[in-house]
């Protein structure tokens, strides 16, 4: 059936079948947009202050020396903290990111990489 033809839209029950047909189109279109807004990967993310974490869980009142740097290898897993002891010493402390998220966002917050290799790929989910 032709739509541009003068008797489809004068024919009731043809009028109703192309206005159904238009109506289901654009439905089935603002779904899949909706549906596709309405997923996102994750609600929020945010940065890592990874010397933040160090200052929190080692305040310098206890301790001569605080800083956070990549010491443990290029890659993801190498932050630490460096903590002096006050006795001209350092220790060096693995920093837990999940805990970092959870201190700087919100207690159900996690922390998740994109790259393995990039020490700075960290952010936080909550």
């Amino acid at each position: 059936m032709n739509i541009l033809s003068s008797t489809a839209w004068r024919d009731p029950s043809a009028l109703r079948r192309i206005l159904l047909a238009f109506g289901l189109s654009v439905m089935g279109v603002v779904l899949v947009v909706l549906s596709v807004r309405a997923t996102p990967a994750h609600a929020a993310t945010g940065g890592i202050d990874v010397a933040r974490y160090c200052r929190t869980n080692y305040p310098t009142s206890y301790y001569r020396v605080n800083f956070a740097r990549i010491s443990g290898g290029w890659n993801v897993w190498g932050w630490r903290c460096h903590v002096g002891t006050g006795y001209g010493s350092i220790n060096v402390v693995r920093v837990d990111m999940n805990l970092a998220c959870r201190q700087q966002y919100n207690p159900g917050a996690y922390a998740t990489y994109y790259d393995a290799g990039n020490p700075y790929s960290w952010f936080c989910v909550y």
